[in-house]
C-alpha cells in the first residue's frame, strides 16, 4: 500500500489531501470447519489446531537450540580450570 501526498488542489471531493493508490484488499476466506458443540469448544479446537506441534519437530528444534547455545558458550579446558 502506498500513500501519496497530492500538491495543489485535490480534484476528488471529500477525500482530503491523502489518498491510497494501488491498495486492494483480498476477499476474506470463509472460516475453516472446526468440530465442537459450542462456540467456546470450537475456539479451543481451532487454537489447538494452530499451536499443536509434533513431538519430533519439538525435539529437533530443541536440539538445534542446544547446539547453537553450546557453540556460543566458551569452552573450558583443564588448564584453564
Amino acid at each position: 500500500m502506498m500513500l501519496l501526498w497530492f500538491h495543489g488542489n485535490n480534484s476528488i471531493p471529500n477525500r482530503g489531501r491523502w489518498a491510497y493508490h494501488g491498495a486492494s484488499m483480498r476477499p476474506s476466506q470463509p472460516p475453516p470447519d472446526v468440530p465442537g458443540a459450542t462456540d467456546a469448544e470450537r475456539m479451543d479446537n481451532a487454537v489447538r489446531k494452530l499451536f499443536t506441534v509434533s513431538k519430533d519437530a519439538y525435539l529437533r528444534e530443541e536440539d538445534r537450540l542446544k547446539r547453537a547455545r553450546d557453540r556460543k558458550r566458551p569452552r573450558t579446558t583443564r588448564e584453564a580450570v
